[in-house]
């Protein structure tokens, strides 16, 4: 009897050990678990931040690059509005001036303008707000400069004859030219200025 009631003490204590082993290990494979639920999470994170990072820089390469295109159409532009602007001071001023080359010339410098325009418009969307401001004056004083001409060539095309400007209107209308010149010049070193700023605060593509 008595060794019948070690035996079944000896069972138990056996039975506890492995209960107890048993629920140790458990607890560590669930700590493991965990553990490795974290380790993933924690991964997960990291490549999210990764790829927002990307993402992020991806985006800014792209905008650089359209607000860059965006800039230097706007001075392109500007350049062929301006030339435009001269051609036709001189079909005004110039006595074989036909009324149909006056007529072409006249179409011309519309088209420039209507360009700078657009232009402008790119650069506004493309931003930052300084240099859409920048242009707005550069593009403002360009076009201001070229209304006299404008209204010069429209008249001499409406008249009776294709007679060319006096020399003291034409000298006239050179010397409001001019007087525009320093204005857009320094419109258009702002602009530059403030357009080099805005793309170097971008990353440029590798």
């Amino acid at each position: 009897m008595t060794d019948l009631i070690g035996s079944a003490v000896g069972l138990l204590g056996v039975l506890a050990g492995g209960i107890g082993v048993a629920a140790i290990n458990a607890r560590s494979d669930r700590r493991k678990e965990a553990a490795l639920d974290r380790q993933l999470v924690r991964q997960e994170e990291t490549q999210e931040r990764t790829q927002r990072r990307e993402l992020g820089t991806e985006h800014q390469k792209w905008l650089r690059e359209h607000r860059q295109t965006s800039y230097l159409a706007l001075l392109v532009a500007a350049d062929e509005a301006r030339e435009a602007t001269r051609t036709l001071l001189h079909k005004v001023r110039a006595t074989a001036t036909e009324r149909e080359e006056l007529a072409q010339a006249i179409a011309d410098e519309r088209a420039g303008a209507g360009s700078l325009v657009r232009s402008l418009h790119a650069v506004q969307l493309a931003g930052p707000d300084p240099v859409a401001e920048a242009a707005m004056t550069f593009t403002d004083r360009i076009l201001s400069r070229r209304t006299a001409v404008a209204v010069a060539a429209s008249i001499r095309r409406r008249g009776e004859t294709t007679a060319p400007l006096s020399t003291e209107d034409g000298e006239n209308l050179v010397q409001q030219l001019n007087e525009h010149k320093p204005q857009i010049v320094e419109a258009e070193y702002r602009f530059a200025v403030l357009a080099r700023a805005a793309l170097a605060a971008l990353p440029q593509e590798n």
